[in-house]
């Protein structure tokens, strides 16, 4: 017999099993699966919070350091922002990097002891001094002043430059095809489909959600759930203890079911069920049976989406997780290391920046620099 005709029977045999299992094993298959998924968060979760608990100490007075003299550069620039002799072009890349600065300290997590938004509305307050109105950028050009680079991003002739780029690429087959291909297709094409695809993934969701809430409100309407209810509060009731301990203990448990009754959390209903008497409800659930399946169906779709997106809901915990959830052992320690290193870099160059901005003078060339990385980043956008 062949491998494929063997891989086949194989398979089909798989299928004929998996088609003759009875309600009650069906029930038991998906409630192994909605535990196992469970246990399999509950592990990433634990992860999560040890790789936090072990890199925050040794990254987060750099994090915060960095944050620091981002604060205090920012405050220096809306200083010479201010000044009355300052060149206009001065002033708009100054602007540019009071925007990268306020957008860094607004979204990073390490920034939350500093008073972001109190500089945010100085930084406004200015804005409207120098321009009639908040975040409304400055027109270039308007002091007549330049300065050689300036003079020569100027000579630079851009559609020459692009001319000769066209000339160099013409013989470039496969440049061409591409073209071709691209005409073929427009952008409009492109995104509507993109949309489409998104809203029926939407709309697909939106139909799971419907259906799950279908079935659940079909169980809850049952008398069998009452009965599961019932039998689980008659084995934790406190009334059946007499040691004030043990009675506590109890008055915590009957609390936990009411919660979960009142949330209508069918699951989390099985699972005290399983808990306390241990074994799943079959036989309570009767006739319910095929729609408690359904529902933890539903259920274990829904806990392989939150794994695949799983991130920690603390904005530090999710920037941590997001750097070195891929790392362990000695690479993460490398990575570690590094990322502190870089991070001490920067707040060294910082904080030479911070020394040397103490006049217009000296600010000029800080200025020059950034504005040649704007435009030969520009232009590199385009080659």
């Amino acid at each position: 017999m062949s491998l494929t005709k063997s891989t086949r029977s194989s398979t089909k045999t798989k299928n004929k099993r998996k088609k003759s299992l009875s309600p009650a094993e069906q029930f038991q298959q998906q409630w192994q699966t909605v535990q196992e998924l469970q246990q399999k968060s509950q592990r990433i979760e634990h992860e999560a919070a040890e790789l936090v608990a072990s890199v925050k100490p040794k990254i987060e007075a750099s994090e915060r350091g960095r944050t620091e003299t981002v604060y205090r550069l920012t405050e220096r620039i809306l200083v010479f922002m201010q000044r009355k002799t300052l060149p206009q072009w001065c002033k708009q890349e100054l602007l540019d990097w009071l925007d990268d600065n306020m957008m860094l300290l607004m979204r990073h997590p390490f920034a939350d002891h500093l008073d972001v938004r109190a500089l945010a509305e100085t930084a406004d307050d200015v804005m409207h001094s120098l321009w009639g109105a908040p975040n409304q950028p400055p027109q270039t050009g308007a002091d007549g002043e330049d300065d050689d680079l300036r003079k020569a991003a100027e000579d630079i002739d851009i559609e020459d430059l692009f001319s000769k780029l066209d000339e160099a690429m013409a013989d470039d087959d496969e440049l061409d095809e591409y073209d071709d291909e691209f005409e073929d297709s427009s952008d409009d094409d492109y995104f509507e489909e993109g949309f489409d695809h998104w809203q029926e993934e939407r709309n697909h969701q939106a139909q799971q959600e419907q259906e799950k809430q279908r079935q659940l409100n079909k169980l809850l309407r049952t008398s069998n759930i009452n009965k599961i209810f019932r039998k689980i509060a008659r084995v934790i009731h406190p009334d059946k203890e007499t040691d004030p301990d043990k009675k506590s203990v109890r008055h915590e448990q009957m609390s936990e079911l009411l919660t979960v009754r009142d949330n209508k959390d069918i699951i989390g209903l099985f699972q005290l069920y399983q808990q306390h008497l241990g074994n799943a409800p079959l036989e309570e659930l009767g006739e319910d049976l095929a729609s408690a399946t359904e529902l933890l169906r539903h259920q274990a779709d829904q806990l392989r989406v939150e794994l695949a997106n799983y991130e920690p809901e603390a904005p530090s915990d999710y920037y941590l997780y997001e750097l070195f959830a891929r790392y362990s052992g000695k690479t993460l320690a490398n990575k570690i290391r590094h990322h502190v290193r870089e991070l001490d870099d920067i707040i060294a160059g910082q904080n030479l920046l911070l020394d040397q901005m103490t006049s217009i003078k000296n600010v000029k060339p800080i200025l020059e620099v950034r504005q040649a990385q704007h435009y030969f980043g520009d232009l590199n956008d385009y080659l």
